[in-house]
C-alpha cells in the first residue's frame, strides 16, 4: 500500500476539505484558527463524524485525549501531522 502525501500542506488541505464537507460549510467560512465549538458551533455528534473522517482519510488512530486537544482546525492538523511524523497508523504495514 502506497502512503499518501503526508506533507503538512497536504494534510492541511485534506483536513479543511473534511471539515467543510462534514459541517456543511464552504472552506471560506472558517480559518485554521476557527474553534470547533465556539466559532463553528460543532456539537459532540458532529465532532465524532469529523474525527471518524480524519481517521479514515489519514489512516491514523485519534485518541480521546487527542480529541480534547483538537479545539481548532490548526490543532487538528498539528495532531494528525504529528502522528505521521511518529509513524502512528492503523495499518501496521505503514509503520516502518
Amino acid at each position: 500500500m502506497e502512503k499518501a502525501d503526508t506533507t503538512k500542506i497536504s494534510i492541511e488541505r485534506r483536513t479543511t476539505v473534511i471539515v467543510a464537507e462534514k459541517l456543511g460549510l464552504l472552506e471560506t467560512d472558517f480559518t485554521l484558527q476557527s474553534n470547533f465549538t465556539e466559532d463553528l458551533h460543532v456539537d459532540s455528534l458532529d465532532m465524532v463524524e469529523v474525527i471518524k473522517s480524519f481517521e479514515k482519510e489519514f489512516e491514523v488512530s485519534i485518541s480521546q485525549m487527542d480529541v480534547y486537544r483538537m479545539t481548532t482546525v490548526a490543532l487538528a492538523i498539528d495532531i494528525i501531522f504529528a502522528k505521521y511524523e511518529k509513524g502512528i497508523f492503523f495499518d501496521q504495514s505503514l509503520n516502518k
